[in-house]
Formats: structure tokens, C-alpha cells, sequence
């Protein structure tokens, strides 16, 4: 995804709110570049965001997440199970 980002390409990507490795695995077949999953809005543990993040390193694509809130500890937990990026909204 960086590289696509430093060349001025589009990078294109979908936000899962459900618990599913697959549809991480899914979503990198269909030919996207990264997947937001989303801890705030949706059914989202820890364990399931490590799993995911797995599956979207495994299928080459990037993992990124929005935590339960925006306080540093949320932040570091997503980025504690491999995340590559983590935020939310101020």
C-alpha cells in the first residue's frame, strides 16, 4: 500500500465490522489494498483483530484499525496485535 501512496496511485479498501479472517481473506482476492477493521462501530475483540490482521498479512494486504475510542491505551492495543495503523475520529 505505501508503495502505491509514494507512486500517486489510488489505494482502495473496505471497512469489516464483523469478526471473520475470511472475509479479510476475501477482500484481498477481490483485489484490494487494505482493510480498516473497524473495533468502534462494530463486534470487533482483540483476539478477532489479531486474528484478522493475520489473514490480511498472509493475503499481502495491509491491516489498519479504528479502536474502541481514541485514548492511547485502545490505540495501542489494536497496534499491540499488528495493525499497521490505527486512529479515530477527533
Amino acid at each position: 500500500m505505501k508503495e502505491k501512496l509514494r507512486a500517486g496511485e489510488p489505494v482502495f479498501g473496505v471497512s469489516v465490522m464483523i469478526p471473520s479472517p475470511q472475509i479479510v481473506e476475501m477482500i484481498a482476492a477481490s483485489g484490494f489494498d487494505w482493510v480498516l477493521l473497524d473495533c468502534e462501530h462494530g463486534t470487533l475483540t482483540l483476539e478477532s483483530v489479531e486474528l484478522m490482521t493475520m489473514a490480511a498479512e498472509a493475503s499481502g494486504i495491509t491491516a489498519i484499525a479504528r479502536p474502541v475510542t481514541k485514548s492511547p491505551e485502545h490505540i495501542l492495543q489494536v497496534l499491540d496485535r499488528g495493525v499497521m495503523g490505527a486512529g479515530a475520529r477527533t
